[in-house]
């Protein structure tokens, strides 16, 4: 921890304790996908919709706790794709400053206990955990999703690219970035211009390491036979 937290940090651990507990205590989620994607306009606010009112879309919520949610994926680019939020409203990645660092380590633990869930039910697949450097959805949002790439709704490179680069971004270096956060109120930054170069980066499968260039439509028809282990970074 940052100087910042070193007064705090007795109270930091015993929240998490608590939050540990509670998620102890609580049943695994069971999976039950919707039938179909939130309809609203603008598309890009679903998420906001979705914080302030989750009573209205319980059909989409795979869990709740009182500081988090997690929500289906309307558009999965996996077997197992959920989106997982503060419900306090901040918009992206890039408006988190040091500040948020104890709420981000909670949000880190609550998407644990999902993964951990979630291998237990899917013992066959691997998982990710991590946010877009530019999302395309307002309020941030932790995607977590199993490494398998098997889904109707993934069906262009950038899909691909947006969760097998350096774009996506594991929640862990969030925590790092915000943790060496030397000024009062400062943000991190994911510079457009480096983080958008990565969408148009080679299609490699995230297996086999073979590379298809930019046809995706040979990568799609590959991953389904690709048999080697998924290696899951850091």
């Amino acid at each position: 921890f940052p100087h910042l937290f070193a007064s705090h940090l007795p109270n930091i651990c015993y929240i998490m304790q608590q939050l540990l507990q509670q998620l102890k205590a609580s049943p695994t989620p069971v999976l039950n996908r919707p039938s179909g994607p939130i309809a609203v306009q603008p598309w890009t606010d679903v998420l906001l919709r979705v914080i302030d009112k989750p009573d209205t879309y319980t059909e989409h919520v795979y869990h709740m706790s009182d500081e988090f949610i997690a929500v289906y994926d309307g558009f999965p680019k996996a077997a197992v794709h959920l989106l997982v939020c503060p419900r306090k409203r901040i918009l992206k990645p890039s408006d988190l400053t040091r500040e948020d660092l104890p709420m981000v380590l909670r949000l880190s633990e609550y998407c644990r206990w999902i993964v951990e869930g979630l291998k237990k039910t899917h013992p066959d697949l691997t998982f990710r955990c991590g946010v877009h450097s530019v999302p395309s959805l307002r309020q941030l949002h932790v995607h977590v999703i199993s490494q398998d790439f098997i889904s109707p709704s993934l069906k262009n490179a950038k899909h691909w690219t947006s969760f097998t680069t350096d774009f996506f971004v594991p929640l862990a270096h969030v925590s790092k970035k915000l943790a060496e956060a030397t000024q009062p109120g400062q943000k991190i930054e994911f510079p457009l211009s480096v983080y958008e170069a990565y969408l148009k980066s080679d299609l490699v499968c995230n297996r086999c390491h073979k590379s298809f260039g930019r046809q995706f439509a040979k990568l799609k028809d590959h991953l389904p036979g690709c048999k080697t282990h998924t290696h899951t970074p850091t």
